[in-house]
């Protein structure tokens, strides 16, 4: 048995996926790799993974109508088997021959790890290339333990919303404990799709893409709440990405002043369902203690850029709070 899958959801996808997949079959490990496509309602693959069965080991599944790219990965989760996993979408490739082996040594030396998480390069244009050192938000370059998953309940919201990778790595970020790093770039994401709905109004779509951010966000902290873990972390873990809710919304102000009401709406909803089983002063005391520390995490990353914030936090708290 294959001691790793590699999934990749596709929806018509003929014009890369042989990329994608000659980047696995030309791995140092590939006699240790399963190969899953998950055909997501598109055209047909058999006779590419016709070409590619006397190099590597693979399937495809076919779903019969479209289901979107989180039905289609959590779609190949269930029907795969190996002790460990990892993603690559159709139009993206394994950065060189050694991506999966430098992942795998993790698990070599420590049995026990949950998730490995490695370096990405994003392309973003013809010459615009971003190397992404420890991203926690992506699935780019990530290998994950399959008991782990499973033992923690950790899955996708396989409802068709955007940002669909959050719900997940948001899951697997708060309940994984035992988790290694490399240096190494593993993965290569080719971001050129103009076209992309989150690329709207520049780097954050606020029609769709908040929608989804925030919809993946009460899914995956609705979970974590319902664990065993520290009710202080689980509550940290609700007032970052409340704050996350607040960033969104004080840069929609500037970027897009016609959607703002709309997310201002949905992070009350977000603060209404999170924060029910929390007494109001006892959070407001947490989120004070909070907000320097994201504050300045917000503009080391940058994404105050360009913006000037009309509305304090705790002005939106009492907003929000009602």
């Amino acid at each position: 048995m294959a001691k790793i899958d590699i999934i990749i959801p596709a929806y018509n996808a003929k014009a890369t996926i042989q990329r994608a997949l000659a980047s696995i079959a030309c791995q140092t490990l590939v006699e240790d790799i399963k190969t899953t496509i998950i055909n997501d309602g598109g055209e047909s693959y058999h006779d590419i993974v016709r070409r590619f069965k006397p190099l590597m080991e693979i399937d495809e599944y076919d779903l019969e109508t479209n289901k979107g790219v989180a039905y289609a990965r959590q779609y190949g989760i269930n029907k795969t088997q190996a002790p460990h996993l990892m993603f690559l979408d159709s139009d993206d490739e394994l950065a060189g021959m050694y991506s999966v082996e430098f992942l795998y040594r993790h698990i070599v030396k420590k049995p026990e790890t949950e998730m490995v998480i490695g370096r990405f390069l994003q392309r973003k244009g013809e010459d615009d290339f971003v190397e992404h050192n420890i991203n926690d938000i992506r699935l780019h370059g990530k290998l994950y333990s399959r008991k782990a998953l499973k033992r923690n309940g950790i899955q996708f919201l396989t409802k068709r919303y955007y940002n669909e990778d959050l719900g997940f790595t948001v899951q697997c970020n708060s309940l994984l404990k035992a988790v290694e790093s490399d240096m190494n770039i593993v993965y290569f994401w080719d971001d050129t799709n103009k076209d992309s709905i989150t690329r709207k109004n520049g780097d954050i779509s606020y029609t769709t893409g908040f929608d989804g951010y925030t919809h993946n966000l009460r899914y995956a902290i609705s979970k974590i709440l319902s664990t065993d873990e520290k009710e202080e972390t689980k509550k940290a873990i609700a007032v970052k990405y409340l704050m996350g809710h607040w960033l969104f919304y004080i840069t929609s102000l500037t970027k897009a002043p016609e959607e703002s009401e709309r997310i201002l709406q949905y992070c009350k909803e977000y603060y209404k369902e999170i924060f029910k089983q929390y007494d109001k002063q006892d959070i407001y005391l947490f989120l004070t203690l909070s907000h320097d520390a994201e504050i300045g995490q917000a503009y080391k990353t940058g994404f105050f850029k360009g913006v000037i914030p009309e509305i304090t936090f705790f002005d939106f708290m009492k907003e929000i709070r009602g």
